[in-house]
């Protein structure tokens, strides 16, 4: 439904596909895929469960630096969203 473009400092780019039921799913889902974990859970007023997901992606360059990284949908009846992205450098 989605992907991430990653910009490098050295004009390289990768590709991040987030793949359905793995890496993102719907917001109203009971489950959360073993690499899309659900953190927060909550009753909406209708009395369904709304779901936020996380998931982590391992930087293949981690020598360079991230410049920039576009969220695009795949889809024009998909409207996928991110809450934030945290880096975390070792």
């Amino acid at each position: 439904p989605a992907h991430y473009v990653v910009h490098y400092d050295d004009g390289s780019t990768v590709e991040v596909p987030l793949k359905w039921g793995i890496a993102i799913s719907d917001w109203n889902t009971q489950f959360g895929g073993s690499r899309a974990p659900i953190v927060w859970r909550r009753s909406a007023k209708d009395g369904t469960m709304v779901s936020l997901m996380s998931y982590t992606w391992w930087n293949p360059k981690p020598e360079q630096t991230v410049r920039a990284i576009d969220f695009v949908s795949d889809h024009d009846k998909v409207q996928p969203v991110v809450l934030g992205i945290t880096v975390i450098e070792e």
